[in-house]
This record gives C-alpha cells, structure tokens and sequence, in this order.
C-alpha cells in the first residue's frame, strides 16, 4: 500500500505553489455586464450632434419614449442576470461550506472510531456465569 503521508517540504513548496498563482480575475459575466452597463451610459448621454441636428431632435424626440423604454428593458434584464449570477455563487458558497464541514465531521468520527477501535480495556472483564436452573 503505497505511504500518503506529507513531509514538511511537500507542504512548504504546496503553499509556495498556491501564493505564486495569478489573482483571481473578474469573471467573465461580470465584466460584460460592466461593459454593457457603460455602453447604455454612453448612448443615453450623447447628445444629438452633426449635419441636421433640428431634423435629429425631432426623429429623437419621436422615438425617445422607444429607446428609452428599450434602455429601461436592458437595465431589467441585466440586473437578473446578475442576481442569478450572484446566488448561484452564494449557492455554490454555502455547499462548498456543508462539504467542507462534512468531510471534517466524518473525518473526526474516523479518528475517533479509530482511537476506540484500538484502545485496550482498562478493567478486566467480568466473567459471565451462566445461571443454573
């Protein structure tokens, strides 16, 4: 049976390993959504410029109440999917707690089953007489 035991070394150059490891970057729902969210910034705040401007105004104050609607749908839709995104982390979360809080419980009966298993009594045994009729 092959030994599963770490020496100090192993565990030193393990903990090396995982502090040389990149940051943790920004999830790539998250950045879209932040870049979604700057592009709808950017369109409601850019004003009616260039050739025909008054001709500009009037199509933009005709169809305003549309892309304003439209913006309105976006931000709705963009605040679900985050909240989705941010409780399946919390999910994901407190599973991840309840496996790690597992794994230490059936840990500690394993040790402690083991300690019982291989401890010796410490009084002697009665003996059992049988009863005679």
């Amino acid at each position: 049976m092959p030994d599963h035991s770490l020496t100090p070394d192993q565990v030193l150059q393990d903990i090396k390993t995982e502090l040389n490891r990149p940051a943790i970057t920004e999830p790539a729902l998250v950045s879209n959504i932040k870049y979604t969210r700057q592009l709808q910034q950017q369109f409601r705040q850019t004003p009616v410029i260039g050739a025909l401007v008054r001709l500009k105004r009037v199509f933009y104050s005709l169809v305003h109440s549309t892309f304003s609607q439209q913006y309105d749908i976006n931000d709705s839709l963009l605040n679900l999917i985050e909240d989705i995104y941010n409780e399946l982390n919390q999910s994901q979360a407190i599973r991840d707690q309840k496996m790690t809080a597992l794994q230490v419980e059936t840990l500690q009966q394993a040790t402690y089953t083991g300690k019982l298993g291989n401890k010796q009594p410490t009084s002697p045994e009665t003996p059992v007489i049988p009863r005679s009729k």
